[in-house]
This record gives structure tokens, sequence and C-alpha cells, in this order.
């Protein structure tokens, strides 16, 4: 009882100060996220699918054991960091900055970054035909497979150890 007066409120502030259902930060309890627009995505610890979103503000996914967005648009940066497997398929990043980091496996393909992008410390990391306006950096990987990167400022892609 206590609970659902609890959101009763919260509900009545959000349309008292204009809120909509859209501009509030989405998880993945359901395992998917598609085709819809969200104010922005927050993930600990959970598997999610995320296709064909518009997300108005940031992307934060922190320990998943699967995350994979493909063809959706981020207003705001993607920080994907501490899981098991990174997916990134041709999204656009329109404002912020992208960062995949500590995963086991990232794959980042074919995406458009308005600010810098980074990939460091995966232990397998494919970097392949990103548009980065800013600069580009993918260190500390223990396997990494880089190239067909277009990058507007500095490119720094070395695996963990080797000079390039």
């Amino acid at each position: 009882m206590k609970s659902q007066k609890l959101m009763v409120l919260a509900s009545a502030a959000c349309l008292l100060f204009g809120v909509s259902g859209t501009a509030m930060a989405v998880d993945c309890a359901s395992g998917a996220i598609e085709e819809t627009t969200v104010d922005q995505i927050m993930i600990d610890g959970q598997s999610c699918f995320v296709d064909d979103v518009v997300v108005l503000g940031d992307v934060q996914v922190l320990n998943s054991e699967d995350f994979t967005m493909v063809s959706s648009t981020v207003g705001g940066s993607v920080r994907v960091i501490g899981g098991r497997n990174a997916f990134l398929v041709a999204n656009q990043v329109t404002a912020g900055d992208f960062t995949v980091s500590n995963n086991e496996r990232a794959a980042v393909l074919v995406n458009i970054v308005a600010g810098n992008m980074g990939v460091n410390n995966n232990l397998k990391a494919d970097v392949k035909k990103n548009g980065v306006a800013i600069n580009l950096v993918c260190l500390g990987n223990n396997r990494l497979d880089s190239f067909q990167n277009q990058v507007g400022g500095v490119e720094d892609c070395r695996r963990s150890g080797i000079n390039p």
C-alpha cells in the first residue's frame, strides 16, 4: 500500500512539472528496448538488446553480461563499462563521447560519433569503420583489430604493451 502511494505521488509530481513518460531513465528489465524514444538508458548488471532507439540524453551500461545496441541515435554520451560482451553497431552519437572499456569482448563497428571515442582495456576489441569527429583512442586492449576508421583528430590505437 505504501509503495502504491509513493508511485501515485511520483506520477503526480511528473504531471505537475510537465515531465512526460518518456522523460525518465529506462533500464532493461524486459531484456530489450526497441523502436522508441527515451530520455536516457541506465543499466547496471542486466543484459540488454537496444534496437532503433532515440536516446535524448546518455546511455550508461555497467557490468552487463551481454549488451547490444544497434541503429540507435544518442543525444548525449555512451558509456559501456565492465561487462562481458559489448556490441555497438551502426549507432550515431550526435553530441557526446563514446566509451567502451573493461569488457571481455567489444565490437564497435560503423558508428558515427560527434565527440571522442575510447575503446580501452578490453580483452578483445574490434574497432572498425567508425566515423569519429575528434579523437579515437583504443589502448590497453589485449587483442585489438582496428581499421578503416575515419577520425577528425588523433587516432591512437595500440595493443597492450605494443607500439604502433
